[in-house]
């Protein structure tokens, strides 16, 4: 299982009988798709990553800082700026 995902892929596995698949993940999900490979690297046939995202404190102060000057924070100050 890989944490914080549920658990449910295993579970939908054993139900449809597949024993490998192609794990597919954008942007997020390509981070638990990695993730899922590390936890089940048996199971993957193949990998497909698009718009890779991962978790980094670099990463995060740079989304932090788009946040910050061009995003969400400064279109939320100019619509409640009268």
């Amino acid at each position: 299982m890989i944490p914080g995902s549920g658990g449910g892929n295993r579970a939908s596995e054993e139900t449809l009988g597949i024993d490998k698949w192609v794990v597919f993940g954008g942007s997020w999900g390509s981070t638990l798709a990695l993730a899922y490979v590390e936890t089940y690297p048996g199971r993957v046939k193949a990998l497909v990553l698009r718009g890779f995202f991962a978790l980094t404190r670099y990463g995060l102060m740079l989304t932090s800082m788009w946040y910050l000057t061009r995003g969400i924070l400064q279109k939320t100050l100019a619509y409640f700026t009268i």
